[in-house]
C-alpha cells in the first residue's frame, strides 16, 4: 500500500498538525508553513523535550502504552505525502493503530534521530513548537500544556515535495516546468516570481504583459496603474498576511512577528510594507535599533548593512508571493464561467457566476471545515462531509494551473449483475439504464411522505403496507439497500448478496447503489442523493410523470413476489413484539482492531442509553449481565455467540437480548444490532449506523437503536 510504503521509508510515526497552510511548501521552502528558519534565540522547554525523548524511546521500544502516553486523547496526526495527497489520524485509538502497523513493517529498536530543535513558543505560553529535520522530510510537534503537563496536541510529517503549492494565477506564471509547485531545486522559478513579475507590479506602471498583470487589474483597462500597485501591495503585504495571521500564524510568523511574541499585529505588517515601499530612509545602512532592524540584520553584528537591506527585501517579497493565496478576492462579480473553480460556483449552471454563487465559493474555501453547502460537497473529494486543507490545496491548484478534475466515472447503462442491481432493474431487460437510476434517486431523495409512488416503489419501500412511504421507512431501507453492512441472518437479500459468505456484504457485491459496475466505478447512490438534496434538483424521468398501465402493475407485482424481500414487512411486523418488553445488551463483536474493548464497552452504555431513551423496553442492568458473567465462568466471546448469550438473557429475566458487532470499511465505522426473542431465539429485529470516527459513535448508537422504531 502506497501510505505504508511512505510511512516505513520514513522510518517513524507521520505527524498530524492543525492542517495550515504551512503545507502549501515543502521543507525549506521560504513559502513553508513554518516560514523558514527559527531565530537562534527560540526558548526551550525543558519539560517538552523530557517528552520528546519518552516519545523516542517508546518507538525504540515498540512500546504502545508509553508511546501514546505523550499523546493528549484528542490529538491529531497529519501526514502530507509525497504527491501532496495527506492522511489523517484523530485520536489516541487512531494513532495507536497507525503505530502498530508501523511496528509491525519497521525495525525502531536501532534508528538514531536527528536532534530536536524549539521551532517557536505560541501563540500562547501553553504552546510549544518543536521539529525534527531528516533527510526525507519534516516533523512537526505541537505540544499543549494542561494543568501542569505539557503533551502532543498535533503532529505533521511533510514528505519532501517540490516546494510551495502553487495556489494562485501569478504564482503558476513562474511555474516554469508546470508540476504545479515552486521548486526548491529550481532557483529560476523563485527568481522569476520575484524579478520577473512581482517587483514590476509593485513597483512600476506598465501595460499588462502576463497573466499576473491580468489578475490585479481591477479596471480591465490594460495597465496597471499607480492605485493599483498599491492595491498589489495591500493584499499581498496586508491583507493576505493578517488573513493567514488568523488561521495559521506559524505561516507568516517567522517574517512578520517582529517583536517574537507568538502574535501578528497589523502595526508590524505596515512596518515591513514601509521598510518595502515607504521611508527610504529606511532602506539605508543603519544601527539596529527596533524590532524589525533586529530581523533584518542577519549575522545579528547590530548593524543593518546594504547587503542585509537588500537580502531581506527580495526574501519578504519573495514569501508574499509563495504563501497560500486566495485569487477569489480579485475575482469579477458577476463573471463568465472559464475556470475550474467557475465551474463549481456556477450551481444553478447559467454559464455565470453570480454574487451569492461567489459568496458561497469564498465561504467555502476560506479554511478547512465541515461542509456547509452545495459548493463544499462538490470540492469534499472523499465525501467525509469535511472539507480539509488538503482538499483546498488541490482545488486551488487545479484552477491556478488551469486545470480540470477528471473523475473518469463511468455512466450508464450498466449490466444487472448483483440481486440489487437486478432490483434497480425496473424494465427487467438485463441492464439499468440512466432514467432508472434516476427514478430510485428521486424516491429515496425526497424529504417528503410519498402516498403516490408507482406500484414497484410502494412493493419495495413501504414496509408497513399503509399505502405510505414514511420518511423513516426510506432511512431504514437506504442501509440495507446502499450501505456496505453485516449480513442479516434473517435477511433473504443479505443471504444472496454475501457471495463471498464471509458475513459482509461489501460494496463490490452491493453493485451500482455502492458505486461498482461492470464498467468500472460510478456514483454512489449515496452522492446522488446528496447531490439531489444539496441541489433541490430531482431528476424526473417518464416513470415518475406517467402513470402505469394496469397491465405493468400486474406483472411488476408479480415479478417482485418473487424476490422474497424479508426486510420489508415480516421485519417490521416482528418489531412490534418488543413493546413493554425487558431487554438486556449482552455484547458486540469487534470486527475491527481500530475499536478496542474500552471503546466497546462505551459503546454498549450509548445503546443501552439509547433504549432507556426511547421508552419502549424495560432495560435490564449492564451490572446484571457482568455479574453473570462472572458468576457462570462465561468467556468474553459468549457474549456475542447468538445461542450463549440467549442463554445469559434467560439467567438476566430478559425476554429480548441485543448482541451486535462493529466494523470498520471503506474509511467508516458500522455499527449493526440485532435483537433476539430469548424464548424463540427468533432474531426479531436488526438494525445499522455508521460513523466517520469515533466522536460520533454516540449518534452512531443512537441511531441504530432509533432506527428499529
Amino acid at each position: 500500500m502506497k501510505r505504508m510504503v511512505i510511512f516505513v521509508a520514513a522510518a517513524l510515526l507521520v505527524l498530524s498538525c492543525t492542517t495550515s497552510p504551512e503545507k502549501a511548501a515543502g521543507p525549506g521552502s521560504e513559502g513553508g508553513i513554518r516560514g523558514g528558519d527559527p531565530s537562534p534565540s527560540e526558548e526551550r522547554v525543558p519539560e517538552v523535550e523530557e517528552m520528546l525523548e519518552r516519545w523516542q524511546q517508546a518507538l525504540r521500544d515498540e512500546d504502545l502504552d508509553l508511546f501514546l502516553e505523550t499523546y493528549w486523547p484528542d490529538a491529531r496526526l497529519d501526514v502530507l505525502n509525497e504527491d501532496g495527497t495527506s492522511d489523517t489520524f484523530i485520536g489516541t485509538e487512531a494513532i495507536r493503530e497507525n503505530q502498530r502497523r508501523l511496528f509491525e513493517g519497521f525495525d525502531f529498536s536501532g534508528f538514531e534521530f536527528p536532534p530536536f530543535l524549539p521551532h517557536r513558543r505560541g501563540p500562547g505560553p501553553e504552546r510549544a513548537v518543536y521539529r525534527i529535520e531528516y533527510e526525507w522530510g519534516q516533523e512537526f510537534f505541537v505540544f499543549m500544556e494542561r494543568e501542569g503537563q505539557w503533551r502532543i496536541q498535533a503532529q505533521e510529517f511533510i514528505n519532501q515535495v517540490p516546494g510551495a503549492w502553487i495556489t494562485s494565477r501569478f504564482q503558476a506564471a513562474a511555474d516554469l516546468n508546470g508540476n504545479g509547485f515552486l521548486d526548491n531545486e529550481e532557483p529560476e522559478e523563485h527568481q522569476v516570481l520575484v524579478n520577473e513579475i512581482l517587483r514590476p507590479l509593485l513597483y512600476d506602471p506598465h501595460d499588462v504583459r502576463n497573466i499576473a498583470d491580468e489578475l490585479f487589474d481591477g479596471n480591465r483597462d490594460g495597465f496597471i496603474d499607480e492605485r493599483e500597485i498599491e492595491r498589489v501591495r495591500g493584499v499581498l503585504f496586508f491583507e493576505n498576511v493578517m488573513y493567514l495571521a488568523g488561521y495559521s500564524p506559524e505561516q507568516v510568523a517567522y517574517q512578520y512577528d517582529l517583536n517574537e511574541d507568538g502574535q501578528i499585529r497589523p502595526e508590524e505588517a505596515e512596518q515591513v510594507m514601509e521598510f518595502l515601499f515607504g521611508n527610504p530612509v529606511l532602506r539605508e545602512p543603519r544601527r539596529a535599533e527596533t524590532d524589525l532592524d533586529r530581523r533584518i540584520d542577519i549575522n545579528e553584528d547590530g548593524q543593518v548593512d546594504q547587503e542585509e537591506i537588500d537580502d531581506r527585501s527580495w526574501h519578504f517579497i519573495h514569501m508574499a508571493g509563495s504563501y497560500f493565496f486566495r485569487d477569489e478576492v480579485l475575482m469579477d462579480v458577476p463573471r463568465d464561467v472559464t475556470s475550474y473553480l467557475d465551474r463549481i460556483a456556477d450551481e444553478n449552471g447559467d454559464g455565470m457566476v453570480d454574487e451569492r454563487e461567489h459568496e458561497m465559493l469564498t465561504g467555502a474555501m476560506e479554511w478547512e471545515r465541515r461542509v456547509e453547502s452545495y459548493i463544499g460537497w462538490k470540492l469534499d473529494a472523499n465525501k467525509n462531509r469535511y472539507l480539509d486543507l488538503n482538499e483546498i490545496l488541490l482545488a486551488r491548484q487545479t484552477y491556478a494551473m488551469g486545470r480540470e478534475v477528471d473523475l473518469k466515472r463511468a455512466e450508464p447503462p450498466f449490466a444487472a449483475e448483483t440481486f440489487i442491481d437486478r432490483i434497480l432493474d425496473l424494465n427487467r431487460n438485463g441492464r439499468v439504464e440512466q432514467d432508472e437510476i434516476n427514478e430510485v434517486v428521486f424516491l429515496l431523495a425526497a424529504e417528503e411522505p410519498d402516498e403516490d409512488a408507482p406500484e414497484w416503489a410502494m412493493e419495495l419501500f413501504d414496509h408497513n403496507r399503509d399505502g405510505i412511504i414514511e420518511l423513516q421507512e426510506r432511512e431504514n431501507s437506504k442501509w440495507f439497500f446502499i450501505f456496505p453492512h453485516p449480513v442479516d441472518p434473517d435477511s433473504h437479500i443479505d443471504r444472496e448478496l454475501d457471495r463471498n459468505r464471509d458475513g459482509f456484504i461489501d460494496p463490490g457485491e452491493m453493485g451500482i447503489t455502492a458505486g461498482m459496475t461492470d464498467k468500472g466505478e460510478t456514483a454512489t447512490f449515496a452522492e446522488r442523493i446528496e447531490s439531489a438534496r444539496w441541489t433541490g434538483e430531482f431528476p424526473e424521468t417518464e416513470m415518475t410523470r406517467t402513470e402505469e398501465t394496469g397491465t405493468q402493475k400486474d406483472s411488476a407485482a408479480e415479478s417482485r413476489a418473487k424476490d422474497d424481500r424479508s426486510f420489508e414487512s415480516e421485519y417490521y411486523k416482528k418489531l412490534g413484539t418488543i413493546q413493554d418488553k425487558k431487554l438486556a445488551i449482552v455484547g458486540l463483536s469487534m470486527g475491527t482492531a481500530t475499536v478496542n474493548q474500552e471503546t466497546a464497552n462505551g459503546l454498549i452504555v450509548f445503546v443501552e442509553n439509547a433504549f432507556v431513551n426511547i421508552g419502549k423496553v424495560r432495560v435490564v442492568d449492564r451490572k446484571n449481565i457482568e455479574q453473570i458473567m462472572e458468576e457462570y465462568k462465561f468467556q468474553a466471546s459468549a457474549m456475542t455467540d447468538e445461542s450463549t448469550a440467549v442463554e445469559i438473557g434467560k439467567l438476566s429475566g430478559a425476554d429480548i437480548i441485543v448482541i451486535g458487532s462493529i466494523n470498520f470499511v471503506g474509511k467508516r465505522y458500522y455499527l449493526n444490532i440485532k435483537l433476539i426473542n430469548v424464548e424463540t431465539g427468533e432474531i426479531i429485529g436488526s438494525s445499522i449506523a455508521e460513523a466517520l470516527d469515533e466522536s460520533r459513535f454516540l449518534d452512531m448508537s443512537n441511531k441504530a437503536v432509533y432506527n428499529l422504531f
